[in-house]
C-alpha cells in the first residue's frame, strides 16, 4: 500500500501535532511518500467557497462560463493550483 502524507498549508502552517505524534515518522518508516499544499490567499479561497466554485470556474473568465474574479484572483488561484499540481505530480514522477 502506498502512503501519501499531505501538510495542508490552506488550514494553517503548525504541524507540531503531527511532529510529536510519531505518527510522521511511523508512515515514512513504511515509505510514506510527504508532500506540502501551500496556502492560498484567505480571501481568494472564501470567494470560491462562497460562490460554490469549481477550482475550473475559478480560472475561468465570468464570459466563458468561469466564477466572477478579477484577473489577478483568477491569476493567484491558476498559480496556486499549478503548485498543487506539481506536488502531487511529484509522487509519480
Amino acid at each position: 500500500m502506498a502512503y501519501v502524507i499531505v501538510r495542508n498549508h490552506m488550514r494553517g502552517d503548525d504541524f507540531g501535532i503531527l511532529e510529536r505524534s510519531g505518527l510522521l515518522e511511523r508512515a515514512q518508516a513504511l515509505n510514506a511518500r510527504l508532500i506540502d499544499l501551500k496556502r492560498l490567499r484567505d480571501a481568494t479561497m472564501l470567494k470560491i467557497d462562497a460562490h460554490s466554485s469549481s477550482f475550473w470556474a475559478a480560472t475561468q473568465p465570468e464570459a466563458d462560463g468561469g466564477a466572477r474574479f478579477g484577473l489577478l484572483e483568477r491569476q493567484r488561484f491558476r498559480t496556486w493550483l499549478r503548485a498543487a499540481h506539481d506536488a502531487i505530480g511529484e509522487l509519480n514522477p
